[in-house]
Order: structure tokens, then sequence, then C-alpha cells
């Protein structure tokens, strides 16, 4: 599992109790190997995995799972070559995935556009 974000700032704690809680992103893809050539030798596609946001703990550096990034995909390949912006596919679904990159040309993500929820 790999942290993307180091204690962000999140607005309330998980008991909505006003002081500001610290959280970070999390999953399963790592940006030490986020440069596998897409499309991906062995599955032709992409290697994606949710994302979640845990919670920092009240005594220490335990972190505590506060939700799932229901429509946020960390990539597992390079996408460097495409566009922001850029629909994709993925298997086993109708849905359409825009592609957006983060910090230069290390960490690329997808966000599922057919069921983005404000």
């Amino acid at each position: 599992m790999y942290r993307l974000f180091n204690s962000t700032p999140i607005a309330k704690t998980w008991t909505g109790a006003e002081q500001t809680a610290r959280g970070s992103f999390n999953s399963l893809t790592h940006h030490s190997g986020a440069g596998a050539v897409y499309p991906d030798k062995i599955s032709g596609g992409l290697t994606v995995a949710e994302m979640w946001m845990y919670e920092k703990g009240n005594g220490g550096n335990d972190y505590n799972l506060r939700c799932l990034q229901p429509a946020l995909f960390k990539c597992q390949n390079n996408l460097k070559d495409l566009q922001d912006g850029t629909p994709l596919k993925l298997d086993a679904t109708d849905d359409v995935f825009l592609k957006f990159c983060l910090y230069g040309d290390a960490q690329h993500y997808l966000i599922n556009a057919s069921h983005w929820e404000a």
C-alpha cells in the first residue's frame, strides 16, 4: 500500500469535531512502479487501483480508514503521452474515465466521469 500525501488537512474529524483532522490518500499502486508501459504488455490495457482516505489517529501515527474514493483511481502505467482529460475505457465497464496527472509525469490518475457526484 502506498500513502500518496502525508497528513493532508481535512475539514473535520470523522466524529464531526471542529478541529482539523489530518489525513492521507492511499492506493495499492506504487509511484516507484508507476512507469509501466501503456498499454500494459501483460494485460494490453491499464493497471489501476482504487484510492482510500485515512485519518490520522489522535494518539500517534496510526491511521484509521475514513472512506473509499469511489470515482478516483491511481494508475500503475505511465500515461505521460496522453493529454490530461483523455477519455479511457476499463475492462468490464461502460463508464468513461478521464486521465489526469499530478507532479509532472510521475503520478497518473483516472476520474470516473460517468459516476462523479458533486
